[in-house]
């Protein structure tokens, strides 16, 4: 070993980073050890947890996010119930109705009364609205993401929306056969089998394309000064700052700085 590499391997910051692999890897292995030990899989559908099952929630709480699984299992049911209360109105519907019922909300969205409660129910479940007394409330979550403003990223979501399931949903479908076949199966389906390149492929495809230039043109006014302010441009001018914001060629956007 190099005096270099001697050097290196006995700095604070190398033994801090070693500390900290170390540490990680120990509570993976712990986490690991306690799922087995109490059989936490055939466990989270005992309608009766025991004592003993419930001081084992306690302590595997750091390690294990309930909500993440959740998050995972119901991803498409909890994207597409989002995506259709906000396209009925219902959100912005609670924003300004506070405190509905569900004869009024089914009233209001021109939805039969079942269906309306079965989509409450599920939205009640992914906590974007709450239920209290037979009334219904939009969560805290739900009027950042869906609350009337010129805040540029409660116009982001809905763009984003229409772009996911309007374009992203229909290749992402396929997403093992491409891992199995090492061939990029969804975008064949989505642009046919000589489509190489997605984004090129978007730029020829009207509707596609479209959804697209909406997102990223909502993304954009999100981003555009973050990426500006970001340390690797430091020490650029601000003429040269304003002119990276302004960049047509390079990044496509407009003098709003919204992609075109």
């Amino acid at each position: 070993m190099s005096l270099q590499e001697l050097t290196v391997t006995r700095s604070p910051t190398h033994l801090f980073k070693k500390m900290r692999s170390s540490f990680k890897k120990s509570k993976i292995r712990f986490s690991h050890w306690f799922v087995r030990t109490m059989d936490i899989s055939n466990r989270e559908l005992d309608p009766a947890p025991t004592f003993l099952n419930k001081i084992g929630d306690f302590i595997l709480k750091p390690f294990i996010n309930k909500d993440s699984m959740s998050q995972i299992l119901m991803g498409q049911f909890s994207f597409q119930a989002f995506k259709v209360g906000y396209d009925l109105g219902l959100f912005n519907y609670l924003n300004d109705h506070p405190g509905s019922s569900l004869d009024d909300i089914a009233r209001q969205l021109k939805t039969a009364h079942y269906p309306t409660e079965i989509l409450l129910v599920g939205l009640a479940g992914l906590k974007l609205i709450k239920k209290i007394d037979d009334l219904y409330y939009n969560s805290a979550i739900a009027m950042i993401m869906t609350q009337k403003s010129a805040n540029k990223f409660t116009n982001f979501y809905p763009k984003y929306m229409q772009y996911a399931h309007n374009v992203l949903s229909h290749g992402i479908q396929y997403l093992q056969e491409s891992v199995v076949q090492n061939k990029p199966v969804g975008l064949h389906k989505m642009f046919g089998p000589q489509a190489t390149d997605f984004y090129y492929e978007l730029s020829k495809n009207e509707v596609a394309n479209q959804h697209f230039v909406q997102h990223m043109s909502a993304f954009s006014e999100i981003n555009a000064q973050r990426v500006a302010s970001l340390p690797i441009f430091s020490k650029l001018t601000h003429l040269w700052q304003r002119t990276l914001l302004q960049c047509r060629s390079n990044y496509g956007l407009d003098e709003n700085h919204r992609f075109y």
